[in-house]
């Protein structure tokens, strides 16, 4: 799970799932308020649906790891884990702009100031398993 910069959107992706989804946290206050809950975990904790949650998914490719953000408005990376590649894609719009191929098992990925209220963008590193 990461969040955006600006903390509209919340990002979850998972190795095993080839699809990004980009949750947004207006709808998901929304939800609660409403009381919207489609169950409740076995702890009892209630579960909102992610149709209710989600502002776009985006398929990525295989294995989606980590995301780092750049600079630029709604620019992110993905590592793809099974892939063997970087992702970048606009997750505003949900939609892919590039891939590049690593030649080693891609793991996290590190940008200039990307867990930061205001990244930098320079730079990307994609670290190895």
């Amino acid at each position: 799970v990461d969040v955006r910069p600006d903390g509209k959107n919340i990002i979850v992706a998972g190795k095993l799932d080839t699809h990004v989804s980009v949750c947004s946290f207006e709808k998901i206050q929304a939800a609660i308020k409403a009381g919207r809950f489609e169950s409740k975990d076995p702890y009892g904790i209630p579960v909102i649906a992610l149709k209710d949650a989600l502002h776009t998914q985006v398929s990525l490719g295989l294995g989606p790891l980590h995301t780092q953000y750049d600079s630029k408005s709604c620019t992110a990376y993905t590592s793809l884990y099974v892939d063997s590649q970087v992702a970048k894609w606009n997750y505003c719009k949900g939609k892919v702009l590039d891939k590049i191929s690593v030649h080693y098992n891609i793991g996290h990925l590190m940008t200039m100031e990307g867990d930061s209220t205001k990244p930098a963008g320079k730079y990307l590193v994609a670290l190895n398993k």
